[in-house]
């Protein structure tokens, strides 16, 4: 019961801890009040202190002369440490990694405040000024646009934004640090879980009620019948009541803490259809087209339990470099879940139908028995409450993430005459098809169909429409990187293990080959 309450609280904080390990180093700000209007959307800019000496986690261990200059950007709630695996062994060889060739490249690893889109991007570029301008010093690089960043999740977001703040003019030319983007599982179309956070907690809720209706039943049940005491102190309608309580205090109380990154400016800035985020996707860009790259994830199912799994249980740079391709743990421990729930579901449900049959053979037992039969059919559809949450969680996960949703679609309502095969019937049916000529007469083992007509206009019937993603992040919002002629999908990849796993190794070295462009090639070391 232990290990399922424990599954079942990390999975209710799933979707809200996508902003998990919150960062506190963003150091580098913009020094004074910044105001302005870009897209048609109004951003303030608030109020920052004066620029301090470059930030101790984005110092690269050496420079030298000649190298490229790469800036790795962290998602939502990560830090300077998130590309820790994959920056590294760029920048020298790591032990970990012998076919991984170091590239002549320097690896800065940034921080910035997660305040809002507007005021990110001009923290962003500070810190690449502040610790990036004596690098490129040092490493004689006197043309900015050779730098480029290589971005997770809303990094990409976030480094957009200041590509967009170049071309509008609100960052000047000579404060331009970079002239190309590499973006790995970024919502360029926004991230539907920032549109579904009021449905956050009522998931949490229910998960909670759900996943201890089983254990909870069989607890009570033994120690009621065990322990006068208990029974006295706490009947099923008390134990249910305190569990209602607790389950309450879970979804909206301890969930919105949790949400508190989700829940800020940020956050919103990038939901799907957000005015910031759509000033981004409409706006000016210095980079062009081919120096924009987009690499997106598709999970396998269940994609909740693995991405949690990556997220909470062992995170991507836990494993070697480039090795953090397992992601299964959570994924068997609910196997285990489901077939335990659903086992002592039968087994109830057997010690139901078996008092029945002894009841209905001898009737004058039922004012003896009525209370434990009573008690067979809670306890079997208390276990069967579990079995179905465990089952249907992943698809509630999805829904919440938008990868399940549904979406009208066109069909043409199909009119045929009907003769049952018997021929003593016959009806005037309607179904409807994707395309007017699959309404066609056809004989099925049901009868016959015919004089089949299609009707001139299609109707838009709702559809549940169900969506590869990462486990975070829609595939197609991802994928779709305005301007961008350069987008590769990272099968099995979830959206933390994507800056750490094999798929991440073989991107990067066809990056630092010029397989994308040419502008990307980087000599190994």
């Amino acid at each position: 019961m232990k290990n399922m309450i424990i599954t079942c609280l990390l999975l209710c904080l799933a979707a809200a801890s996508i902003q998990a390990q919150v960062n506190t180093n963003s150091d580098v700000s913009c020094d004074g009040p910044f105001n302005t209007t870009v897209g048609g959307t109004n951003h303030t800019i608030k109020e920052l202190p004066p620029l301090p000496p470059p930030p101790p986690p984005g110092v690269p261990p050496f420079v030298a002369p000649d190298d490229r200059l790469i800036f790795w950007v962290h998602g939502l709630g990560g830090d300077a440490t998130s590309w820790t695996k994959a920056a590294n062994a760029t920048q020298a060889q790591a032990s970990d990694a012998p076919d991984y060739p170091a590239r002549k490249a320097t690896s800065l690893r940034l921080s910035y405040t997660e305040f809002n889109l507007a005021n990110a991007g001009v923290d962003l570029n500070n810190h690449m000024m502040v610790a990036g301008i004596p690098i490129m010093q040092h490493n004689q690089i006197e043309d900015p646009a050779n730098n480029f960043v290589i971005a997770h999740s809303q990094g990409g977001i976030v480094s957009r934004q200041v590509d967009n703040f170049y071309a509008d003019g609100i960052i000047p030319e000579e404060d331009q640090m970079f002239g190309g983007i590499v973006t790995f599982a970024s919502p360029h179309q926004g991230a539907r879980i920032n549109n579904n956070k009021d449905l956050i907690a009522p998931f949490s809720e229910e998960a909670c009620v759900a996943v201890t209706a089983g254990p909870l039943e069989e607890w009570s049940e033994q120690e009621l019948q065990s322990n006068f005491l208990v029974d006295w102190i706490l009947p099923d309608n008390k134990i249910t009541f305190v569990r209602d309580w607790v389950c309450n205090v879970v979804g909206n109380d301890l969930v919105p803490i949790v949400l508190k990154d989700l829940l800020s400016p940020i956050g919103e800035d990038y939901a799907v259809g957000a005015a910031p985020l759509e000033a981004i996707n409409g706006g000016n860009s210095v980079i062009e087209p081919s120096r924009k790259v987009a690499f997106f994830g598709t999970e396998e199912a269940p994609v909740s339990f693995r991405a949690l799994y990556s997220l909470k249980v062992k995170g991507p740079n836990q494993f070697a470099t480039f090795d953090a391709d397992y992601d299964r743990q959570l994924v068997d421990e609910a196997i285990k879940i489901i077939s335990k729930c659903y086992a002592k579901y039968q087994y109830w449900q057997e010690q139901q139908f078996y008092l029945s049959i002894k009841l209905n053979m001898d009737p004058i037992l039922i004012p003896f028995y009525e209370d434990e039969l009573r008690d067979y059919v809670d306890l079997k559809e208390a276990w069967f409450t579990s079995f179905y949450w465990w089952v249907t969680a992943d698809k509630k996960y999805r829904a919440l993430i938008g990868a399940v949703d549904t979406e009208p679609v066109p069909k043409y309502r199909c009119t045929c005459e009907y003769v049952s095969p018997d021929g003593l019937s016959s009806d005037v049916l309607e179904y409807y098809v994707a395309d007017p000529a699959e309404c066609q007469s056809h004989e099925e083992l049901s009868g016959l169909f015919y004089n089949c007509t299609a009707a001139s206009e299609p109707e838009l019937l709702l559809e549940v429409v169900e969506k590869p993603s990462d486990g975070v992040v829609l595939a197609e919002s991802a994928m779709n990187f305005p301007g961008a002629v350069h987008v590769e999908e990272m099968e099995l990849s979830n959206h933390m293990q994507i800056r750490n796993d094999s798929n991440t190794k073989a991107k990067l070295i066809k990056l630092f080959e010029g397989g994308f462009d040419f502008y990307f090639f980087i000599n190994p070391r």
